[in-house]
């Protein structure tokens, strides 16, 4: 089952919401925290050097039957999870995102 994914940019919608439809279900998901991720630094003086951190991401989920909400939640937060990473995208570019010349 396929998943698609779109972001919605309405008025009354904040720029942070998602809609999934995940396994045949309409649900919204609510970003509440991100961090980009930070592809380190693996070259030059040891000195400056970082190992890279992975994208993370925070979420809620809703959907007209707070039960299934609950179930996706327990049941299929990683696989959503990487959905949603696939998805997002952030209102502003991440602050904690280093570059170096």
């Amino acid at each position: 089952m396929m998943a698609t994914s779109s972001i919605h940019n309405g008025k009354e919608k904040r720029m942070s919401d998602l809609y999934l439809n995940f396994h045949g279900v309409d649900i919204e998901i609510e970003v509440t925290n991100y961090y980009g991720g930070d592809p380190g630094r693996t070259y030059g003086p040891p000195e400056l050097c970082y190992p890279p951190e992975p994208a993370e991401i925070e979420f809620e989920i809703s959907c007209e039957l707070e039960e299934v909400a609950e179930l996706l939640m327990n049941e299929y937060y990683s696989e959503i999870e990487e959905l949603v990473l696939e998805s997002y995208v952030p209102d502003e570019p991440d602050p904690d995102y280093r570059t170096y010349e």
